[in-house]
């Protein structure tokens, strides 16, 4: 399990140790002042950034590295509306289907790509308590190494589309035809789509085996 998730799980017993009877006793400030410090102390563990929100969606807690990533100080960000944290754009687009997959128990990520800084920051919302956390990461550098692995794919398949041998590739196990290059059309004389629904035995005559 990841720290994120122990995490949560240990702040969910904090909120019920909260919500026992003894809370509400005459120590009740007393031990609420001790479950917000054990709550700051819990979050600041993780390496992600992590923001706890009320049942309003206002920021009530938030760690040291959600405070990095977000660029915001902590007195500032809290008690404020979460979505004004993240761009305008961003919030116009996800917050009316994440507040739906909330109250429906499910989860919801985003992204946010800031321009500026050239970044892909990604937001993970979950049920807590009567309120939500935010677990929010800096995926840039998965952002980027997804761009290098699109861009190597479509460069082996224009490599292979235009080499003027004949080359086409079959499953190892059935045979069936699962790519072909314009030069194995050509040559075969099969419409691509026929092509690529032949066994390659097909492509074989009696003579060649």
């Amino acid at each position: 399990e990841g720290c994120s998730v122990v995490i949560v799980r240990q702040l969910n017993m904090i909120s019920q140790f909260r919500g026992h009877g003894i809370v509400r006793s005459a120590y009740a400030p007393y031990y609420c002042a001790r479950c917000n410090k054990e709550q700051l102390r819990l979050i600041d563990l993780s390496a992600e950034g992590l923001v706890l929100l009320d049942a309003k969606g206002s920021v009530t807690m938030a760690n040291s590295r959600a405070l990095g990533l977000l660029r915001c100080e902590g007195a500032a960000l809290k008690g404020a509306d979460f979505w004004d944290a993240v761009s305008e754009a961003v919030a116009e687009k996800h917050q009316r289907e994440a507040t739906r997959a909330l109250i429906g128990g499910r989860e919801y990520t985003f992204l946010d790509f800031q321009e500026f800084e050239a970044r892909w920051l990604e937001f993970t919302m979950k049920r807590h308590d009567d309120g939500a956390v935010v677990q929010v990461r800096n995926v840039t550098e998965r952002h980027r190494l997804m761009g290098l692995l699109r861009d190597n794919e479509r460069r082996s398949q224009e490599l292979f589309e235009s080499n003027p041998n004949i080359m086409w590739v079959c499953d190892a196990d059935s045979l069936r035809i699962l790519a072909v290059n314009g030069a194995a059309v050509a040559f075969y004389d099969f419409p691509r789509d026929e092509f690529l629904s032949l066994n390659a035995l097909r492509l074989y005559t009696d003579e060649t085996g």
